[in-house]
């Protein structure tokens, strides 16, 4: 096992104590961003590639999530018209597994187009995308500061840079990597910013 594979082990909570930012966390909690949320996008940042090599790989996968989805959702249909088996048991048991089973389809088309309706946005995004330095890292974290800035009416640089060096220093990317900053994120979400208006233009 290698060091970032042993070090990402930590629970979150545990690497905001080690690193002695939790009050940059919280900071933006008590401003309305979502934890679980704020979570998410942190660890997706700290594990993003620096390039879109693997950009069609990804594009497939999200494809095939897509297609066993709505399968499954075929399926669970069809298991209602006709139970693969008998079933004995509570009613409160079967009575969850019917409304399990009245819903669930529903939810799983929902999933697979929320992943259709993506691939779509992404594949217009990718014939008209710029020229210029950008990533799948710097454009998550370009992400997370308009959900920040949605969130609480500012970008809260400070913040963000504090939790994003934390994260590179959590998974062992920091060596000869980004330090984050107040300067280099406002260059940063500048730059999105005039790209996603020159898309938006054409």
């Amino acid at each position: 096992m290698n060091p970032a594979q042993k070090q990402s082990r930590l629970t979150f909570e545990e690497v905001l104590l080690k690193f002695g930012v939790k009050r940059a966390f919280d900071t933006l909690v008590r401003k309305k961003v979502d934890p679980k949320l704020l979570k998410y996008w942190l660890r997706d940042i700290a594990t993003a590639p620096v390039k879109y090599g693997i950009r069609m790989e990804n594009k497939r996968r999200a494809a095939q999530l897509a297609d066993s989805a709505r399968s499954l959702a075929n399926k669970i249909d069809r298991a209602a018209e006709s139970p693969p088996m008998l079933v004995m048991g509570r009613a409160t048991e079967l009575n969850a597994m019917l409304e399990l089973q009245r819903k669930l389809p529903e939810r799983l088309r929902e999933y697979a187009s929320s992943w259709e309706n993506l691939i779509s946005w992404e594949n217009r995004m990718s014939r008209r995308r710029p020229r210029g330095p950008q990533s799948p890292r710097t454009d998550r974290i370009a992400a997370l500061l308009e959900i920040v800035r949605e969130c609480t009416g500012a970008y809260h640089y400070p913040e963000v840079a504090d939790l994003l060096n934390l994260m590179d220093m959590a998974f062992n990317r920091g060596k000869g990597g980004t330090h984050w900053d107040e300067r280099n994120l406002g260059q940063l979400q500048h730059r999105a910013r005039n790209r996603m208006a020159k898309v938006l233009k054409d």
